[in-house]
Order: structure tokens, then sequence, then C-alpha cells
């Protein structure tokens, strides 16, 4: 079976909440996001990243200028 560039991304979507669980542990889901403090993972909600719908796996970081 090939994978398009499409199936891969996803699958990956499919599984954004338990990665970002794992990645960010200190974060907290509020409705279809995961919110953390930044990257280093101390708990707030300057970081959030989408674990849910067509958007899962997008993040920005709103007290920097971080996306992604």
């Amino acid at each position: 079976m090939i994978l398009t560039a499409k199936d891969i991304s996803q699958r990956l979507s499919n599984q954004a909440d338990s990665f970002v669980r794992s990645l960010l542990p200190n974060g907290k889901k509020e409705g279809p996001e995961w919110c953390v403090g930044s990257s280093d993972g101390e708990p707030g909600k300057s970081l959030k990243v989408r674990i849910d719908g067509t958007k899962a796996g997008v993040w920005a970081d709103f007290a920097g200028n971080g996306k992604g």
C-alpha cells in the first residue's frame, strides 16, 4: 500500500492528542486545543496546539512570534 502525503497527514492528525500530551505533559486541554506555557513545557496558556479537526497539529505561541 502506497501512502500519499494526504494519507500521512491524516494519520498524524488523528494522533495529535496523544502526541502533544506526551510532548507537553504540563498542558491542559481547552476545547479543541492543548494549552501550555511555552515549548519548554511549563504550565500556562501562551502556546496552543490544535488537537482536533482539520487544523490538528497547527500551533501558535501567543507570547512570542512562534507559529507552525
